[in-house]
């Protein structure tokens, strides 16, 4: 796999795990993730998932989760996963 596709799947894993597990906007997802614009986001994530960050949530998230900001042991937490704020991988 070539790096920037590895790269790529990467933040599509991060944000599958955002837009499951937490509140956070479209717009934010997609800065923490370091998709940069969340247009830039929708279209790769569409194009690499087959449906929109928004019907995603909708289809994959349970109501049993807790959100981010519940604090709820097992949430995800700003930070977690292959990114840090700001969308850059983490070492």
């Amino acid at each position: 796999m070539p790096p920037m596709h590895w790269v790529a799947s990467q933040r599509i894993i991060g944000a599958r795990r955002l837009l499951e597990d937490s509140d956070w906007s479209v717009e934010r997802i997609a800065g923490a993730t370091g998709f940069g614009t969340a247009s830039n986001f929708r279209n790769l994530f569409r194009r690499e998932v087959g449906v929109t960050p928004s019907v995603y949530r909708t289809s994959y998230r349970s109501d049993q989760r807790p959100s981010v900001g519940a604090g709820a042991r097992g949430a995800v937490q700003p930070g977690d996963g292959p990114f840090r704020a700001g969308g850059e991988p983490a070492q």
